[in-house]
């Protein structure tokens, strides 16, 4: 099966397939659980497969319906779809009779049933759940995951948008009305790294409200660029080998480094993952016990991806990335012990989220170690920069191009992007690792400007 035609809730698991589904935040307290999930035998049938899915979708669906006190569940949904898949093939003047009945109604005379039809009429036969207003998710999202965070920048981000554009429903805000706005904030001369600040903030609440409720569609929020942003990721550069050695040498002998920030960087270092993407993993993330060790980013209940499900993938652990990942675990578990939380929602790191920072947290903590071991100052010259030189070492092995995409969360359109089962995608995956890692640090010094430019020889800064 390819990933794009399974059906929903169902994900590619190990060597073969499981339905795994997040309990929306506002319920998971009433339900009991973060997440539900069943996995399917390697062998099961992609009918067999379908029709369970189909089956704990119904089932979920109505626990959420019934946790949230609603008086419309999956079996009044399914009725409306189908009557009003039945209305619109029917001669449009008998379609306009029925909706001036309804129209001549009171709304709080019209049942649960017909609210639900009318909805369905109104999406070509297709039910919508009505989505939270912009504002109503920015509350919420507070409430849920925003206790140690400054609310101020939100507050900032939030309020400018619907005074310019509207409070309108998170599903029904536009790539347009964002880039109306992103403008407006450009000409009210906010610099760039405040605008891409804002545009995160607000990217990161509908993200976590599209996931909570499993709204469909793309995030309006993301695929934005900012012109003139301060340090985009296009402006890195990866490291060289003195750089590297530099970092490895400051990891390995100063005693005052935190070890959260050495296994990231560690992990950073045999993975090309993102700050973000390593920094915010959960238990549930990281697998040791199978035949390939692995890390899989994803959106996850500590934060979304950068891009959708681009991003989304599973990267082999090898190396120093290895013994990192296994620190990391068995420290998390240690500080968890005894705690009644679901892996999918235990930090790997638990300094995600002090302060509210987040990203930007463990960025600054990342790139303050760089500069301590060595590595000149230069916006070029940032954690994100690991990302560069993974993808610089895979290139110098040689890897072909499909699986550097896989590595990186590169969207691909061949077929070769989806050959394969799991476990065969995986070790070709940790092969093209380990071979990129004699690699690692290959480049040209020609890029590198003078002041960037370093000496062989490492340095640790005690």
């Amino acid at each position: 099966m390819r990933k794009r035609i399974l059906p929903c809730h169902v994900e590619e698991y190990r060597d073969g397939f499981r339905y795994r589904r997040k309990v929306p935040g506002d319920v998971r307290e009433k339900i009991g659980k973060a997440s539900w999930t069943h996995n399917f035998k390697p062998d099961a049938t992609l009918a067999h497969i379908e029709g369970t899915a189909k089956r704990l979708t119904f089932r979920h669906d109505r626990e959420i319906a019934v946790a949230r006190g609603q008086d419309v569940g999956p079996v009044e949904i399914d009725e409306a779809q189908n009557f009003a898949r039945e209305w619109l093939v029917r001669p449009r003047a008998d379609q306009h009779e029925m909706l001036a009945y309804f129209h001549s109604q009171e709304p709080e005379d019209l049942s649960a049933a017909d609210r639900a039809f009318l909805n369905a009429l109104d999406h070509g036969g297709q039910y919508v759940p009505e989505a939270l207003p912009l504002a109503a998710a920015l509350e919420r999202d507070k409430r849920l995951y925003g206790q140690e965070r400054d609310p101020k920048p939100l507050d900032y981000a939030a309020d400018s948008f619907v005074k310019l554009i509207d409070d309108k429903p998170i599903t029904s805000i536009t790539r347009g009305d964002v880039s109306e706005w992103l403008a407006h904030q450009a000409k009210d001369g906010l610099s760039p790294a405040t605008i891409k600040r804002r545009l995160g903030a607000l990217r990161a609440v509908i993200n976590r409200a599209f996931l909570d409720f499993d709204y469909s569609g793309r995030n309006p929020f993301e695929r934005h660029r900012i012109k003139n942003g301060d340090g985009g990721a296009s402006d890195r550069v990866p490291f060289n080998v003195a750089m590297i050695e530099r970092i490895d040498s400051y990891c390995r002998d100063n005693k005052r480094l935190g070890h959260e920030t050495r296994n990231i960087l560690m992990i950073m270092k045999g993975t090309g993952g993102g700050p973000a993407e390593i920094g915010g993993l959960v238990l549930s993330d990281v697998s040791l016990d199978g035949e390939i060790p692995y890390v899989w980013i994803r959106a996850n209940a500590l934060r979304g991806l950068k891009t959708g499900e681009t991003r989304d993938r599973q990267v082999p652990l090898v190396g120093d990335a290895m013994a990192a990942a296994r620190d990391a675990v068995k420290r998390a578990n240690r500080r968890t012990k005894g705690s009644r939380k679901n892996a999918d929602q235990i930090p790997l790191f638990g300094s995600w989220g002090i302060n509210g920072r987040n990203a930007d947290s463990i960025s600054a903590k990342l790139n303050k170690a760089i500069r301590k071991a060595g590595v000149p100052k230069s916006k070029r010259l940032t954690a994100y920069s690991f990302r560069h030189t993974v993808k610089e070492a895979l290139r110098s092995a040689a890897v072909v191009d499909h699986v550097q995409r896989r590595l990186m969360g590169h969207a691909g359109q061949g077929v070769a992007d989806r050959y394969g089962s799991p476990r065969a995608r995986l070790a070709e995956a940790r092969d093209a690792l380990t071979a990129a890692m004699e690699h690692l640090g290959d480049v040209d010094s020609a890029i590198y400007t003078a002041a960037e430019r370093i000496e062989k020889k490492p340095v640790c800064k005690r």
